[in-house]
């Protein structure tokens, strides 16, 4: 009987020491700072996380459910400090670190068709997270494609900055077509007065746009578009002043495959791979020439698609396939 009870005292000291020892490291860790974690197995197109360097290290921000999360890091990439900032639209856009303070791009849809009705708000922090200004985006009924009922629509959210502007492009599904029922998607660029914060959409279009990305250089904005309808990922090239657009046909889509099926998947990650090598030479060169052209053409056109040739045209061309059918492809596609 006493060995039974020695036994059992030494059992309940034993229970007594896993629990202690698994208690207290939980409850240490659960006081410190540790990084919030983020599901990065899906890639998407609009970017949900940016790392830049600040002073003293670097700086974190992230999309949670309703609200972005900063992180800050020292040089050793240690967190140090985090905050929480509560979103004011529901559909997240993005992030960019602009030369007057931060931006974030918010957005709601439009479901009423309301001209007047904010579809996106591209809002500014100074280098504290103080909001110090914000630029409402209606709709521009009087651009073609300027109609937008959901905003950030199968696209990305990119941005850049020239001569005191702010240039935001992305997708958008513009207003309920009746013959099929629901809105075409497209192109969408939105210019910002950095000094204002007003600001409006300067660009557009409903040409199936399912990728966007901008860089800026001088006085120039150069765009790279997957445009699934024009048949091809384009480059744009727009007067930073005037906004004048030139366009060249990079890379063509099709030969015996030209359905949605064959253009939109295995074009995706294509556009944004050539976009940094694109620029790189378009920057390179100081206009869209004829010896960008080719350069383009032999270094990366005819090394992914030889039998295909490069175009020049002022702007961009009307849809090579009829309405109708882009219609019936767009329906399927989001069936």
């Amino acid at each position: 009987m006493k060995k039974l009870k020695k036994l059992t005292s030494l059992l309940f000291l034993f229970c007594c020491l896993c629990f202690c020892l698994i208690l207290f490291p939980q409850t240490a860790r659960a006081g410190s700072l540790t990084p919030t974690a983020q599901d990065n197995l899906n890639v998407r197109l609009r970017r949900t996380s940016d790392l830049i360097p600040v002073s003293g290290g670097y700086m974190r921000v992230f999309h949670q459910k309703n609200s972005v999360g900063v992180e800050y890091y020292d040089n050793d990439l240690k967190i140090r400090s985090k905050r929480k900032i509560n979103m004011e639209l529901p559909l997240w856009g993005g992030f960019y670190a602009g030369s007057d303070g931060y931006y974030l791009v918010e957005g709601q849809t439009n479901n009423k068709e309301n001209d007047s009705a904010e579809v996106i708000r591209v809002i500014r922090y100074d280098t504290s997270w103080n909001r110090n200004g914000a630029a409402a985006i209606t709709s521009n009924p009087e651009l073609f494609g300027g109609e937008v009922r959901t905003p950030f629509d199968y696209g990305c959210v990119e941005m850049t900055e020239s001569n005191g502007k702010l240039y935001v492009v992305t997708g958008h599904e513009g207003y309920v077509d009746p013959s099929v029922g629901q809105g075409h998607q497209g192109f969408l660029m939105v210019e910002i007065d950095q000094a204002t914060m007003k600001g409006k959409i300067v660009s557009c279009d409903l040409w199936h746009s399912f990728a966007q990305y901008i860089k800026s250089q001088g006085s120039y904005l150069y765009v790279l578009e997957q445009s699934e309808g024009s048949r091809c990922t384009i480059l744009s090239r727009y007067d930073s002043t005037t906004l004048a657009c030139t366009t060249i046909e990079l890379l063509p889509y099709g030969g015996s495959h030209t359905s949605v099926w064959a253009l939109w998947p295995a074009t995706q990650a294509l556009t944004a791979w050539l976009f940094p090598l694109t620029v790189y030479y378009a920057l390179a060169l100081p206009s869209i020439s004829p010896n960008m052209i080719r350069y383009l053409k032999t270094r990366l056109i005819t090394f992914i698609c030889p039998s295909h040739q490069c175009l020049t045209f002022p702007k961009k061309q009307p849809l090579p396939g009829s309405l109708p059918t882009l219609q019936a492809e767009e329906k399927a596609l989001r069936a």
